[in-house]
């Protein structure tokens, strides 16, 4: 598609997309070959639980980058607008994680000049959508949970693992039911850890609303093309997995797996869903045949 002819939403995502892959690899770090995320960010070696929540935030963002793309690329005016309202709500959900760490100039607990950086750009791109979305943003077509077809059923899915997860960052102590504690902790021995959560938090919670804007707004075609697009991201967070099995508590690395897979198949699911259960054309039988009769 040319740059040139394409929407103001759709150049803002597509800019989007560029950023959430650039800070998707500077937070995976050593994983990819570059500087340390947590030296990066927080001016201290991460330890090895604290590089994992690193991980998983630039897998987050990494997706998130490419629903951007998908959207600008791939989507409808009606979902370009949508996804430009999560990025807009996920924006202002992190102006609140950077008022809460803030510069290590001033006691906070981000490197300053990486948080003077990462403040500008995410009130940058807060603003751009929100002025992409004065256009109006068209009424959703379909219900959350219709589950009208096969493609659409099993979107719903992923979804329901994400809030899931959602849930469980945000009531519970996430990182000692999930990883084995060391001794003395993880708010001694990794403090940085704390610091890390809440940005890989706000990427997934990215992912996870970004399925409602095609369960809401995207036509058949669109959600098994958005759900193809997904398997990459839940490939590369059973990698993760796999690599975490030193430091991750067995029984939820197996429960971890398990729900990956079951993403991954729903995944797949809906995105063949006119193949593994085409529509039904008995209806426009039904009427013709009525129509001979007559």
């Amino acid at each position: 598609m040319n740059f040139s002819k394409m929407s103001k939403g759709q150049k803002a995502l597509s800019v989007f997309a560029v950023l959430y892959i650039v800070y998707g690899i500077m937070f995976m770090g050593e994983t990819v070959g570059l500087l340390d995320a947590g030296t990066k960010f927080q001016g201290k070696k991460a330890g090895p639980v604290q590089a994992a929540a690193a991980n998983w935030a630039g897998v987050g963002a990494l997706v998130v980058g490419a629903d951007c793309l998908f959207a600008a690329l791939r989507g409808s005016a009606a979902i370009v607008q949508r996804t430009l309202l999560i990025n807009a709500m996920s924006m202002i959900l992190r102006i609140g994680i950077f008022a809460a760490h803030g510069s290590d100039a001033w006691g906070g607990a981000t490197v300053h000049k990486e948080y003077v950086q990462g403040f500008f750009i995410t009130v940058g791109v807060l603003f751009v959508s929100m002025n992409c979305i004065l256009d109006g943003v068209p009424k959703a077509k379909n219900p959350f949970t219709g589950c009208d077809s096969l493609t659409h059923g099993a979107l719903i899915i992923p979804f329901f693992f994400y809030t899931v997860y959602m849930g469980m960052f945000l009531l519970s102590d996430f990182p000692s039911q999930q990883y084995v504690v060391p001794k003395g902790g993880f708010r001694s021995t990794e403090p940085g850890l704390y610091v890390q959560m809440p940005w890989t938090v706000s990427m997934w919670i990215q992912v996870m609303l970004q399925i409602l804007v095609l369960l809401s707004s995207g036509k058949a075609a669109e959600q098994r093309e958005f759900a193809l697009s997904r398997v990459p991201g839940v490939l590369a967070s059973i990698y993760l997995m796999i690599g975490e099995t030193a430091i991750t508590v067995p029984q939820k690395a197996f429960e971890g797996k398990i729900v990956q897979g079951l993403c991954l198949a729903a995944y797949l699911v809906s995105g063949f869903g006119d193949k593994i259960k085409p529509k039904s054309k008995a209806p426009a039988k039904r009427a013709a045949s009525t129509r001979k009769k007559k």
